[in-house]
């Protein structure tokens, strides 16, 4: 088994990727013997975040991937292991609305949609890395 990447806890709060690795930024292009960048990200960030490896396949915690797969979207173990660390909202009704620019769109430019967007996801943890480490 190789290390894709490594993370350094808290405070010093960054990763590495393996640069030896074949990366794919976009999933669409993901083919065997390519590593989803995206899926590494979110699961390093899960580490900065306090999470620790989980047991349960479908999680982004859990602590392989093979080759080929791209895996974005939190499981129900990775939503329960960030509120037990940080608690939860109570005004989380179980689906989200995510805000996606479309030049086709009405006036505003935004159009929503009804599911967890990975790019979101990302951007989320970056933005809560940010403020924790201020």
């Amino acid at each position: 088994m190789k290390i894709l990447a490594h993370t350094f806890a808290p405070p010093t709060g960054f990763f590495h990727l393996d640069g030896e690795e074949n990366w794919v930024v976009d999933g669409e292009y993901l083919k065997e013997g390519m590593v989803d960048l995206e899926s590494v990200a979110v699961h390093e960030i899960g580490h900065l975040l306090g999470l620790d490896h989980s047991s349960k396949k479908e999680a982004i915690m859990f602590p392989t991937l093979e080759d080929g797969t791209r895996k974005v979207e939190l499981s129900r173990d990775d939503i329960e292991g960030v509120q037990m660390l940080y608690g939860s909202n109570p005004n989380y009704n179980g689906s989200s609305t995510i805000y996606t620019h479309h030049q086709e769109n009405d006036i505003s430019g935004y159009s929503t949609f009804g599911s967890l967007c990975p790019h979101w996801i990302i951007g989320f943890f970056l933005a809560l890395l940010l403020s924790i480490s201020i």
